[in-house]
Parts: C-alpha cells; structure tokens; sequence
C-alpha cells in the first residue's frame, strides 16, 4: 500500500505548519516549540516539537519530524539517552551529554516495561492506516552529532508493525553490527526496553530512539496529510509521553 503524502516538502515545512495549527486552533493546553536540529540546513534537519524552552532540550521527550532510513518523512515520538557519568572525565566528552536524573529516558524504560506503549501503538496504526516504526540509533561517546558535524549513526536497528500484524518484526533498512544484533529479536516496545536497560555497553553510546510513522513528502497540491491530519493521526496520540 502506498504511503499518505503530506502537503508539506520538507521537515521545516512541515514542523511550521503544525506549529502554526496548533496556535491557531489552541489543538493542545501544552504550548510547543519547533526546533531543528541543524539550523544552518534547516529543510530536512531533525525537527523537534518540544514542550518547554529548554535547549539543548535533551532531558525532554519530544514530537518529532525527521527523514526516515528510506528517504521518508518519519512523524511521532522521540526520546534519548545520554553518556554514563563515568564518561564525563574522559577528554573529548561533553559533560552536557552525559545522562542525568531528570531526562525522561529513565521514564520512558519504566514505561514501555510497563506496557505503556502498546495502546498508542494501536491508536496509531488504526487512526493512520499505517504501520508503526521504531527506530534505535546509537553513536559512540566520541562520535555524538552536533549541527556543525552531523555524522551518521555507527549502529541503527529499526523494527515495524503492519497494521496487520500482532508484532514488530526487523525491518530491511537496519544496519547492525555486534552492539545492536540481538535487538532484532524484540517483538514489542516493551521488549525493546528491557533489551536496552539490561545492555551496560550501552552506557558508552548516545541513543535517539524513534517511534512513529512513514509519510511521503509531497506538496500543497499533490498531498493529502495537511498539518491537521499529521497532528491528529500521527502526534496527538503521544501527547501523554511528552514532556
């Protein structure tokens, strides 16, 4: 089945424009802020709707607008995990990245644990008629992006639910080597958190972790997802994740 396409050519475009309605028509008590990640290449960057002022805004989870491993405009949740603090010392390792207390990250694991996820998963796909897409990228503690060197992920894994199915199964654009190969075998959200919290290598890797759907990018005349439809069918549904 071919993917919707949204009215919108770019991320920027398209992180505008909710922004824009959710101003207009007060679509939300929380107010959001639309951030790229690399302003100077601002069109298809990593766009973050995030609930606060804060920036950096990692202690925060976010919506997110970004271009999935296929080229696709990828819409829904996005979290992250800092460095261990018994990397802070290590020269070249900014102490900002280094995981604290306060970022959701340890939230979002207690979640998903708990089985949070499962029903906004369903909500998703039935609203969207699309399948749901997880994505788990990590970057060695020397190997962070930043907006002046946004370097590729050394590991991603990415996992997908049909509509039809009962679970996520390893999707084809995955690029695995040792530290993420047994994460193919997780078959829900849940398994994925348990995976990761039980990993103490990780805690030399940064992780952005992604949780969402696939659009097409198209235009204002050859689109059908306007910014009404990306919110209510693809973001709305992750507003008690985010914050």
């Amino acid at each position: 089945m071919p993917l919707p396409a949204s009215k919108f050519e770019n991320n920027a475009a398209a992180a505008r424009g909710v922004l824009n309605f959710l101003d207009s028509s007060r679509g939300t008590p929380q107010k959001f802020h639309a951030r790229p990640f690399n302003r100077y290449e601002p069109k298809f960057s990593r766009w973050w709707l995030i609930p606060s002022t804060d920036w950096p805004a990692y202690r925060h989870s976010k919506l997110s607008i970004r271009k999935s491993p296929e080229q696709q405009m990828y819409l829904g949740f996005y979290a992250e995990k800092g460095l261990d603090r018994s990397l802070a010392s290590m020269p070249g390792v900014d102490t900002a990245l280094i995981l604290q207390n306060d970022w959701y990250w340890h939230e979002f694991l207690t979640a998903a644990q708990r089985g949070d996820f499962d029903e906004v998963i369903e909500t998703l796909m039935r609203q969207s008629a699309c399948s749901a897409h997880l994505l788990v990228e990590i970057y060695a503690f020397n190997h962070v992006p930043t907006p002046e060197n946004t370097v590729g992920p050394d590991e991603s894994q990415q996992l997908v639910r049909e509509p039809s199915g009962s679970h996520f199964e390893v999707a084809g654009t995955s690029s695995v080597s040792t530290t993420l190969g047994t994460l193919g075998s997780s078959r829900s959200i849940r398994d994925v958190a348990v995976w990761l919290k039980e990993r103490p290598e990780l805690r030399f890797f940064w992780i952005d972790l992604h949780i969402g759907i696939q659009l097409a990018y198209g235009s204002e005349t050859s689109g059908t997802w306007g910014a009404r439809e990306m919110w209510e069918k693809a973001l709305a549904p992750w507003l008690r994740w985010v914050r």
